[in-house]
């Protein structure tokens, strides 16, 4: 006997939407880097780093990740918050720093990790390297300088670097990582070859998914330097 007969008439609707909801999200997922890579077509300004920190209903974090990136040390970044559903709050918060390079968009409430969210802000890129920040993690005064400088060659389509990973534990990838090797903190990617994978898929663990593909693509270059906190 199935699966989806074990769970009878309430198990094969889950499935059924869980079917929608991947199908819809990759339908979306496609149309969003399609209408920035060939409508928009927004510059990929060299040197240039775009921030990217999906938020849903955590101001504190949102806070504090904001003001580590307007701590760095390297200056030639943008920011793009995109709150999972209009949040008022969150909205103020970008707001407050008076920095044009901080910008805010919503979209409708989606749930999926942020993923949509990540591809969402896509839309209003502009840097060559992309920076995934989440809103309760943060990074330190020098990352994007030190991470920025791991580019040595344009062959090289990304870069990974430690981070603090929670209280107590310390998480250094190598070129060589597995799965839960590695988080969405760890690196930085160029544009180009974000949009070439098409952005994030749904699945739970995105973050994996988008830097393994990008490690088949290009090559990669690994830093000592410990550059944030997963918190």
């Amino acid at each position: 006997m199935s699966d989806t007969q074990r769970k009878g008439p309430d198990g094969q609707v889950s499935i059924v939407r869980k079917g929608y909801k991947w199908a819809s999200f990759n339908l979306e997922r496609y149309f969003i880097l399609a209408y920035a890579k060939y409508l928009l077509r927004n510059p990929h300004l060299k040197g240039r780093v775009t921030i990217i920190t999906p938020t849903y209903k955590r101001p504190k974090g949102l806070e504090e990740a904001i003001a580590s990136v307007r701590a760095q040390t390297y200056q030639d970044w943008e920011h793009i918050v995109v709150s999972d559903g209009p949040d008022e709050r969150a909205q103020a918060i970008v707001a407050a720093f008076t920095d044009p390079r901080i910008i805010y968009r919503s979209t409708r409430r989606t749930g999926g990790w942020g993923n949509y969210q990540r591809n969402y802000a896509l839309k209003f890129a502009t840097g060559e390297f992309t920076l995934f920040l989440d809103d309760d993690n943060v990074i330190f005064p020098h990352c994007l300088a030190t991470m920025v400088e791991g580019f040595t060659s344009n062959a090289i389509g990304f870069v990974l670097s430690s981070i603090k990973y929670g209280d107590d534990r310390i998480m250094a990838p190598s070129l060589s990582f597995k799965f839960k090797e590695i988080d969405l903190l760890n690196f930085m990617i160029r544009r180009r070859f974000v949009e070439r994978i098409w952005g994030m898929t749904r699945h739970h663990a995105g973050d994996f998914v988008m830097i393994d593909r990008v490690r088949r693509l290009s090559r990669g270059r690994v830093l000592i330097d410990l550059i944030g906190h997963h918190r």
